[in-house]
């Protein structure tokens, strides 16, 4: 891997996530946005809401593979 990759790598900054009430609109500006628009604010969500609760589930056959090669490391 080249060293400017490895560096920037280590050189990445991992903030704490803020989280950010939502903004109110004003009546007057929602009133001017099209049915478009309207329905695309509806939509939106906070980049801040992440999953929390994922867990890669594996096919059995991975799930096989995978025991078996802890176990072969575990024997050497």
């Amino acid at each position: 891997m080249p060293q400017s990759y490895i560096f920037r790598m280590v050189a990445m900054d991992f903030r704490r996530v803020v989280s950010e009430a939502p903004m109110d609109i004003d009546a007057d500006i929602r009133n001017d946005l099209t049915p478009e628009d309207c329905a695309r604010m509806a939509r939106v969500k906070s980049s801040l809401n992440k999953y929390s609760g994922f867990q890669d589930t594996l096919p059995q056959d991975e799930m096989d593979e995978k025991i078996q090669e802890e176990e072969r490391r575990s024997l050497v």
